[in-house]
């Protein structure tokens, strides 16, 4: 039986002819495949869909269909659709644009996020938001196409770590399949956002994994990127950089800092049961149990023992345990 929520929002998708679809800041591959998979099918039933990503889309999502239309700058529309973000805050310079919409449809499925839209589908059990945009696909009864099949497995394939994390349930696999059998190519996916990345992304890694230390009883990898780690290695796109720890062994938790014109930008991966998403909500930031950031103030030694104490509280410390 379909969801009041879903029912609300899809009779609100078929009666209006005009959205704006927006994710959270530094956008990653479950916000941005499944803005562009609902603005295909919103497209498809005729109407106006722009997708804005004021930082743009990163070098890695562009081969995802449509990824040429996102816009960096964009005005109001009636409708503003807020894709997997945990909490208004995290829509960054968004915000004032999308609190101008006549509705706000807010779809997300992190823990902990609180309702700040006038439709609001939270749904902690939901491995991905691009799974939610499928049941949503569903329930305007619209075609899953290539380009729609290749932006759903692109949001649900990193957001579960390509099927490897905790979240990959047997309906996130069914859905997969219905996914692979529409067209997306897993391979191709994988390869373009998993295990490609640009030889700047690589030399940054290389600068970051020189400054690894073990903390937190030697149950955390941690790595700091800073100001020179960027000039030197010609970009400040860290995304993925993190997940290169995964190769230490005997850790439970990788903890990325990296120096950022607002303060430090904390990212945290949780290997083991500590919940890094309390962590993170803890320090004002958000995320899931086992993927989670926040922006902090001060000299990296105080960043550290703040988010230290944070760790342990949550319990981050010498957890051994895998999920």
């Amino acid at each position: 039986m379909m969801p009041p929520i879903t029912r609300s929002i899809r009779d609100t998708l078929s009666g209006r002819s005009s959205f704006l679809l927006v994710t959270h800041v530094e956008p990653d591959g479950d916000g941005i495949g499944a803005c562009l998979a609902l603005a295909h099918v919103l497209r498809g039933m005729g109407k106006v869909a722009c997708v804005w990503l004021p930082q743009g889309v990163p070098d890695k999502y562009r081969f995802l269909p449509g990824a040429e239309e996102v816009v960096r700058e964009s005005a109001p529309e009636p409708v503003a659709l807020v894709l997997d973000c945990d909490g208004e805050s995290r829509l960054g310079e968004a915000l004032a644009t999308v609190k101008q919409a006549e509705i706000i449809i807010n779809i997300d499925h992190h823990p902990g996020t609180k309702p700040f839209g006038h439709l609001d589908w939270l749904d902690p059990s939901s491995p991905a938001v691009g799974y939610q945009v499928h049941q949503l696909i569903r329930a305007l009864e619209q075609p899953i196409t290539l380009e729609v099949a290749t932006c759903l497995y692109t949001a649900i394939g990193t957001d579960s770590g390509f099927f490897r994390y905790s979240n990959t349930t047997p309906g996130l696999l069914r859905v997969a399949a219905e996914l692979v059998e529409a067209g997306a190519d897993p391979r191709a996916i994988a390869e373009a956002t998993l295990d490609r990345y640009d030889l700047p992304v690589v030399r940054l890694a290389g600068r970051a994994l020189a400054s690894a230390t073990l903390r937190l009883d030697g149950s955390a990898a941690v790595v700091t990127l800073v100001d020179d780690d960027y000039a030197w290695a010609g970009t400040r796109q860290t995304e993925g950089v993190i997940d290169f720890l995964r190769s230490v062994a005997g850790v439970d938790l990788l903890v990325l800092m990296r120096e950022d014109a607002d303060g430090w930008r904390v990212s945290l991966r949780s290997l083991g049961t500590t919940d890094v998403g309390a962590a993170a909500r803890r320090l004002g930031g958000g995320g899931h149990r086992l993927a989670a950031g926040c922006t902090l103030r001060g000299d990296a030694d105080a960043v550290w023992a703040t988010l230290e104490a944070a760790l342990r509280e949550v319990g981050g410390a010498g957890a051994r345990g895998r999920p």
